[in-house]
């Protein structure tokens, strides 16, 4: 990427991308079309990484109320992910969702 290594937010995961987001200044010269190399590290009893490349297809920019700072929303298509990764990617979602279900009874 042209910006270099950056760490993101995440807002939402689904089998086909996400929606990352950053208060770092860098992610300003992230545009559509841009290519990221994105590794994903939960948090939690989940302690397998993935990783993954995406590509961008939307960006939203808003303020952190608290701190006014600009915030860079990336919706991301994943573009491409080996076998182990894909696998890994779904299980991620799967236990995310028992866990949803978890605390909604």
């Amino acid at each position: 990427t042209p910006a270099g290594p950056m760490i993101f937010e995440v807002g939402d995961l689904s089998p086909n991308g996400m929606l990352l987001s950053s208060e770092n200044r860098l992610a300003l010269q992230l545009s559509p079309g841009h290519l990221l190399n994105v590794t994903i590290e939960p948090r939690g009893s989940f302690t397998m990484s993935v990783s993954l490349q995406g590509q961008i297809c939307r960006v939203i920019d808003d303020r952190n109320p608290q701190t006014q700072n600009l915030v860079r929303h990336f919706g991301i298509k994943i573009t491409k992910a080996d076998e182990v990764n894909q696998a890994t990617y779904l299980d991620l979602l799967k236990e995310i969702l028992k866990s949803i279900k978890v605390r909604t009874g």
